[in-house]
């Protein structure tokens, strides 16, 4: 692999894992104003504070998997340019992938039931909105980092 390759992809891979990088434009992290609204919204400190424990487990496990698809893309890279990679080193590296990703997959739903279990009804439905938006975004700037980090 080039060497300016490998070394965009590790100032990307950088980026990600931070949450933010200025070079890109990314003025923060999505999940701020969800930060903001459990804060404004959960009446108990402690459940507030569960929930907001909750959010940077499912923050973590957004980063882990937005770093596998990194990897994962690298690797794949690394195998489309090698002349003599197989195609069952491709089947093995989409096999480990694909497992690692719905681990992380079932790991990130069973945070999202915490969190749910932890607010009432009338807080759900104050923060389902800023929820979905911001893990979303969230979601969507990792997913273009990891791209990015991979492709460039």
């Amino acid at each position: 692999m080039p060497k300016r390759l490998i070394a965009i992809t590790v100032l990307l891979a950088a980026c990600m894992l931070q949450g933010s990088c200025a070079l890109f434009g990314n003025p923060g992290n999505p999940l701020d104003e969800l930060r903001q609204a459990i804060s404004d919204s959960v009446d108990d400190p402690v459940r507030a504070s569960s929930m907001l424990e909750s959010l940077e487990r499912s923050d973590q496990l957004m980063l882990r998997s937005a770093k596998l698809l990194a990897d994962g893309a690298t690797a794949q890279i690394e195998l489309f340019v090698d002349y003599d990679s197989t195609p069952g080193q491709f089947q093995a590296l989409y096999e480990q992938v694909s497992s690692a990703r719905r681990k992380l997959q079932e790991a990130l739903l069973q945070e999202h039931i915490v969190f749910k279990n932890l607010a009432t009804a009338d807080e759900w439905a104050a923060l389902v909105a800023i929820h979905t938006r911001a893990v979303n975004a969230r979601a969507e700037a990792l997913g273009r980092s990891a791209i990015s980090a991979a492709t460039s």
